[in-house]
């Protein structure tokens, strides 16, 4: 609640109300270099060798197996999900294409990132090489914390309609710099390593969502001639969320481009629903 206290105490009331109705929990992740022999199976792990069903086929994105990047137990996470919003069993598998060729803009990007849902039990799992082709991340141990997520950036374009636009950010040249510098202060990118699940995404470059909609729906995102049809795509933009995005980190050895970040999103809908087969990732670098 710091943002909101500092918000108010400059006098920007009207803000921190805004964010503070939007606010969202989230799960922040801290990595931890460590090795195999220090997980026990089905523990929740970022990089390394995944622990996965004996009859799990790995996925290829043109010819090419993808990288493991994450696995969590959802046992453990629970804990930590003070929303519900996840499912309280089983595991969760991610995976993106490692030579970071796949942005999410393209309908033909699909199967360059998978996530897997399996509600199997610890003891059904096995340690697992990946394929040769692959650049695997380094292991590393994970730490949990439930914290509060803001849309302090472009993520208020999908929450406010325009005339609430107009009001959130009608401020002075003073006002606006102290919203801005209280922003830049409680920005999660201020830190390293930002990895986190459900709330907000730290954005880089721009909005995420309308992406997710389009390209998963056959329409290249950065076309800037669109069909009517795809216009009406955009309004349900917001039935997107943040699912986990994963930061460079140099515990796990992941640069992504300059420094740059992949968000798994996911349907309010598919998430409750627990249907992890129609995500959508998006990769962000600031170079």
């Amino acid at each position: 609640m710091e943002i909101i206290t500092d918000l108010k105490n400059s006098g920007l009331k009207f803000q921190a109300n805004i964010l503070d109705s939007l606010k969202k929990s989230s799960i922040v992740i801290r990595t931890s270099s460590a090795r195999e022999m220090d997980f026990d199976l089905g523990d929740s792990k970022i990089g390394g060798m995944p622990h996965l069903p004996q009859d799990f086929e790995w996925p290829y994105y043109l010819e090419k197996p993808l990288t493991f990047i994450a696995q969590f137990n959802l046992s453990k996470l629970a804990a930590y999900d003070v929303e519900d919003k996840l499912p309280k069993e089983g595991f969760l598998f991610f995976f993106y294409e490692g030579s970071q060729e796949v942005w999410g803009m393209d309908p033909m990007d699909r199967g360059g990132f998978m996530v897997y849902y399996y509600d199997v039990s610890e003891d059904s799992l096995m340690e697992t090489f990946p394929p040769s082709g692959t650049t695997p991340l380094n292991p590393c141990s994970l730490s949990f914390r439930t914290e509060a997520s803001y849309p302090l950036d472009e993520n208020l374009l999908l929450l406010l309609d325009e005339d609430e636009l107009e009001d959130f950010y009608q401020l002075d040249v003073e006002k606006s710099e102290l919203y801005e510098n209280i922003a830049e202060k409680h920005s999660p990118l201020c830190e390293e390593g930002v990895h986190r699940i459900l709330g907000y995404p730290d954005l880089l470059l721009g909005e995420i969502f309308t992406a997710c909609q389009l390209a998963s729906n056959g329409y290249f995102s950065e076309e800037t001639d669109l069909p009517d049809e795809a216009y009406e795509l955009l309004k349900s933009s917001d039935d997107w969320t943040l699912l986990f995005q994963m930061d460079s980190d140099d515990n796990c050895r992941a640069m992504w481009g300059d420094c740059g970040m992949i968000y798994f999103a996911i349907k309010h809908a598919d998430l409750k629903n627990k249907d992890f087969n129609n995500i959508w990732a998006v990769f962000q670098c600031v170079g």
